[in-house]
C-alpha cells in the first residue's frame, strides 16, 4: 500500500502508469466518462481551436496500489481523441496509446496550483468537499507544434508531491527570469 508521499517530477512528462511503476506502486484507472462534445470557450482557447469544434473529454480516476490518487480531466482535439473510443482506458496509458497511434508529445507545459475539491473531486477522490487538492494543468503539443491535449489533473497532496529541477535557462540557453507583474 502506498504509505509514503510519492515524488512526481513536473519538469519532465512521464505517463502516470510508467511513473507509478517506477516508484514501486501498482497503477490503476477507473474511467468515468469518455465523450465527444463541442468545445467551450476555455477549452477552445487552450487547444487553439474554434469554439464549437469537436473535442473528446475523458474523466478518469487514477489509483496507486488501489488507492484513489489523482483525477484526470483530459480534453483532446477530435482527430486525436477519437481513437480513445476503441480501447479500454482502464487498461492502457493514454499517453503511450496515443504515441503508438501517431500522436506523441514533443512539448508540454505544466502549471501547478492548489484548489478546493469540487463535487466530482470529493466523490471520486474520497475527500471532503472543499478539501485542498493539488492541481496540475497540462498543455501538450506534437512535433509539428499542434496543441492536441489540455488537462486538469487533481492530486491528493497526502499521497503525491511535485518536484522540479530547474537550470534557470530557457530552451535557447538564455537566463530565464521573468519580472513580477506590478499589482
Amino acid at each position: 500500500m502506498t504509505a509514503r508521499k510519492a515524488h512526481q517530477a513536473v519538469d519532465v512528462s512521464i505517463p502516470f502508469t510508467r511513473w507509478a511503476r517506477e516508484i514501486g506502486a501498482v497503477p490503476g484507472a477507473r474511467t468515468q466518462e469518455v465523450s465527444l462534445r463541442r468545445a467551450d470557450a476555455e477549452k477552445a482557447a487552450l487547444l487553439g481551436i474554434s469554439e464549437d469544434d469537436l473535442v473528446v473529454d475523458v474523466l478518469r480516476l487514477r489509483l496507486l496500489d488501489d488507492r484513489p490518487t489523482m483525477l484526470e480531466r483530459l480534453t483532446y482535439i477530435e482527430p486525436v481523441g477519437r481513437v480513445l473510443f476503441g480501447v479500454d482506458l482502464d487498461q492502457v496509458s493514454i499517453t503511450e496509446y496515443l504515441d503508438e497511434h501517431g500522436t506523441g508529445s514533443a512539448d508540454v507545459d505544466h502549471e501547478i496550483d492548489a484548489v478546493a475539491a469540487d463535487d466530482t473531486d470529493s466523490r471520486l477522490l474520497e475527500v471532503p468537499l472543499g478539501a485542498p487538492v493539488l492541481r496540475l494543468r497540462r498543455v501538450a503539443r506534437d512535433a509539428a507544434g499542434r496543441t492536441f491535449e489540455a488537462s486538469d489533473d487533481r492530486y491528493l497532496s497526502d499521497i503525491v508531491r511535485f518536484t522540479v529541477s530547474a537550470s534557470g535557462r530557457s530552451r535557447q540557453g538564455d537566463a530565464y527570469v521573468r519580472p513580477l507583474r506590478s499589482a
